[in-house]
């Protein structure tokens, strides 16, 4: 019997597998059976610990496959998706060119998550432009300072869709998105800041932790742009910049540097 290897991800498409039985007997590669699932967490199975869902069928399947339980992927699964289906061409242009026979779901719950994606894929130039162009010229924007859950839906303001999480999405994607501000170990004990600011002229935010708040402002176009930064004290932080800058900061590795903790810096940036 061939070997065959299984693959649990939390993914967006129903399960399906792909078999080309007229060369199976010939083929000298293992088989691999890929199984998606559609909103499934890790801790959804029995096998991984749940105390209230049985999953018999999936937990022999686990047990009989190779497990990878230290893979950590994306929180946007519609990335998965859009790389299973097209390969070489990253997921964050998928997000930033919307082909027509990719379908993107418009709701403002998953556009947030959208932007943090086209972010972290160093897109975030696109993310600008949509709030700028598309959300900022909402109804419940202009007239109820209220993104809407539903982008296309009645666009008015004082109605239920501005009653839900969706107006925080352009705070937390200021925060972890264009300014960068995320933490790397609990309690903010280690951070990084990654300012992808695009051709915003201005952003100037406070980010409050455990060990103090964290003051971010930037200031100016991209090749004369000057941070201000004012860092917590017993916090290790990082600067994660264009590998061209050159800063007098503690070097870590190509394009990361060393904060002062405690400290307020003023940094000249030219390429990020």
């Amino acid at each position: 019997m061939k070997p065959t290897i299984s693959f649990l991800a939390a993914l967006l498409l129903a399960p399906f597998a792909v078999c080309d039985v007229t060369h199976a007997t010939q083929a000298k590669q293992p088989n691999v059976l890929l199984i998606i699932t559609d909103d499934q967490g890790y801790g959804d199975f029995s096998i991984h610990g749940n105390p209230h869902l049985q999953t018999p069928h999936i937990d022999k399947l686990g047990r009989e496959s190779v497990r990878y339980d230290r893979l950590y992927v994306n929180s946007f699964c519609a990335l998965h998706a859009g790389g299973l289906a097209y390969g070489a061409m990253a997921a964050a242009d998928l997000l930033a060119t919307k082909p027509k026979n990719v379908g993107i779901d418009n709701s403002t719950e998953l556009v947030a998550w959208g932007w943090w994606a086209l972010a972290k894929g160093g897109r975030s130039d696109v993310v600008v432009k949509e709030l700028r162009e598309v959300y900022g010229a909402m109804n419940s924007v202009r007239l109820n300072n209220s993104i809407e859950e539903f982008y296309g839906g009645s666009n008015q303001p004082d109605t239920p869709n501005n009653w839900s999480h969706a107006c925080c999405a352009p705070l937390y994607v200021a925060v972890m998105s264009l300014a960068g501000i995320r933490l790397l170990e609990p309690a903010f004990n280690r951070y990084e800041i990654r300012p992808q600011l695009a051709d915003l002229p201005d952003l100037a935010l406070t980010v409050h932790t455990p060990h103090g708040p964290i003051g971010f402002s930037g200031k100016g176009p991209l090749g004369n742009r000057t941070l201000s930064l004012t860092l917590p004290p017993n916090a290790a932080g990082e600067l994660v910049v264009h590998r061209d800058e050159q800063l007098a900061l503690k070097l870590i590795a190509p394009g990361r540097y060393a904060l002062p903790a405690g400290q307020t810096v003023n940094i000249e940036l030219k390429h990020t």
